[in-house]
């Protein structure tokens, strides 16, 4: 076997490789499309007015029902020159009084148990401890 045709099957390898690779993106893209699809055609429907039922409410509607309680969650990961600033503007920013607001701190993993800090937020923190939340509650 010469070198001419070693380059010749190296080729031909690369270039069945390709068509493999082409093949995986097609099939990969057509579910990107099949749901950009349904999304267009759902949008084109409610803008011709086939879905009323499922229309957004409106404000005065939405002020008029009970709140339903519902949550935040703040994952803080050295954050502690932003965090206190970004909960009080939070909690004074929304127009709704029924709502929970949890701070995750993350914990370094110890071999031994390890005393709580300020930062944490926790009044516990063991060796085997990854994650502390602390709740906020409004209200």
């Amino acid at each position: 076997m010469s070198s001419l045709d070693l380059i010749t099957l190296g080729l031909l390898a690369l270039q069945v490789g390709f068509v493999l690779m082409m093949i995986v993106y097609l099939i990969s893209g057509l579910d990107d499309l099949f749901f950009d699809l349904l999304f267009f055609v759902s949008k084109a429907v409610q803008w011709s007015g086939g879905n009323s039922k499922h229309r957004q409410p409106s404000l005065e509607e939405m002020a008029e029902k009970s709140e339903q309680p519902f949550a935040l969650m703040f994952p803080a990961w050295q954050e502690a020159d932003v965090i206190r600033r970004a909960l009080l503007n939070t909690i004074s920013n929304i127009d709704y009084h029924n709502f929970h607001v949890f701070v995750g701190t993350y914990v370094r993993i110890l071999v031994r148990p390890a005393k709580p800090t300020a930062s944490t937020g926790s009044s516990e923190v063991s060796a085997n401890t990854r994650w502390n939340t602390a709740s906020v509650s409004q209200g």
